[in-house]
């Protein structure tokens, strides 16, 4: 399905309310080829070098040991493990989780904030799924018996807000045992032990981006409310220039 105005992400989310069950999670993606996977299964690039940064789990344990030794003078404590992973993960640390939200507007503002960056691109992405599964089975990110290196599958964490723009976003996130899996290929390869289930996708065309962002920053969708700190306040001026100029 294409979407091209607000009132038509509106129905087409009524009826996969009424397709896939009450429960939906979005991810929005400015470019229909980008894959579903998490920052640490992706190339990591510098300049000229580029590697795939997960050679282990014990690297990647390594990642996120450092970045809680380094947060300790800005917190005055020692965070726990579930609580860096969240943070390392909105302040551009490579991490297994993956962000989904709850709600498509918020959606919907990613898959249209850039222009496609591969030729075969006909424009961004929304991707959705219902979950799988009851309550009572989920991750819990207060247990300190629940590791996430020792998470299995694909599961979806409902995260404590360290951060005010998880809290904006209405952010969520899945985990998953294998950082390179792409969860794509969960369209035709069920898995065992994963919380996702009828994974789709609605398509966001390429010519459509530009209106869809004045639409959405007229009903209060914008950098400023997405990211609620100066980085946003800043950026949502820049933007609010380039939609509507004077």
């Amino acid at each position: 399905m294409r979407i091209t105005t607000v009132s038509q992400l509106h129905d087409a989310v009524k009826g996969l309310l009424h397709e896939l069950g009450p429960k939906l999670y979005f991810r929005g993606q400015s470019d229909d080829h980008y894959s579903l996977t998490p920052s640490i299964g992706r190339e990591q690039r510098l300049l000229s070098e580029s590697r795939l940064l997960v050679t282990s789990v014990a690297e990647e344990q390594n990642l996120l040991h450092c970045f809680r030794r380094h947060t300790y003078e800005h917190h005055h404590r020692v965070l726990s493990q579930w609580e860096s992973l969240f943070l390392a993960r909105h302040h551009g640390l490579p991490t297994r989780l993956l962000d989904w939200t709850t709600n498509p507007l918020i959606a919907l503002f990613f898959a249209c904030l850039a222009f496609k960056t591969e030729p075969a691109s006909d424009g961004g992405a929304i991707w959705v799924f219902s979950k799988r599964g009851a309550w009572m089975d989920d991750v819990d990110v207060f247990d300190p018996r629940d590791d996430p290196f020792g998470v299995s599958g694909v599961r979806i964490l409902y995260p404590f807000n360290p951060s005010p723009r998880i809290t904006a976003q209405s952010g969520v996130f899945t985990i998953q045992e294998d950082p390179r899996f792409d969860l794509r290929r969960l369209q035709d390869e069920p898995m065992p032990d994963c919380d996702i289930d009828r994974l789709t996708m609605l398509s966001i065309p390429e010519e459509s981006k530009l209106s869809l962002l004045r639409e959405l920053h007229r009903i209060g969708v914008h950098h400023r409310s997405v990211f609620p700190d100066l980085d946003g306040i800043a950026a949502s001026i820049v933007t609010r220039t380039v939609l509507f100029p004077w």
